[in-house]
């Protein structure tokens, strides 16, 4: 599922017959360490970070999430960017599986279907950020 092509790309993965590159954006500049872009053709399709709580403590390449972890933020990354369905949620208010979330642990579903901190559900944010939380 994921391979790697040049210095800067660390995982590769395709979806509805199109190819998209995750580069490490921290590899030739260690203060962008966790910090990802999505490219399709050539074109930056999207950003993403990993969050700190998600990594090891340590700020190096050697540690890393797998390329199966960042194909998944990637997918929902790109779904958040460019409007699509991306990965297939439960109902507003329900934990999002592990496995659809990139290991990552403490998040529901937003009522704009987007992910939202469990804190922040509790306080009564439903929407994401980017969608008016």
């Amino acid at each position: 599922m994921a391979s790697t092509s040049h210095a800067g790309t660390v995982a590769t993965y395709t979806v509805a017959g199109k190819t998209y590159e995750i580069d490490h954006l921290g590899i030739n500049y260690t203060e962008q360490w966790g910090e990802f872009a999505v490219y399709h053709d050539g074109q930056q399709v999207t950003e993403f970070g990993v969050e700190e709580m998600c990594l090891a403590t340590v700020r190096s390449p050697q540690v890393m999430p797998t390329s199966d972890d960042l194909i998944i933020l990637a997918l929902q990354a790109v779904a958040e960017d460019t409007g699509g369905d991306g990965p297939v949620y439960p109902q507003p208010g329900a934990p999002i599986p592990l496995e659809l979330n990139g290991g990552m642990a403490g998040f529901v579903v937003g009522e704009c279907k987007h992910r939202v901190y469990e804190s922040e559900w509790r306080t009564g944010c439903r929407n994401c950020e980017r969608c008016g939380g």
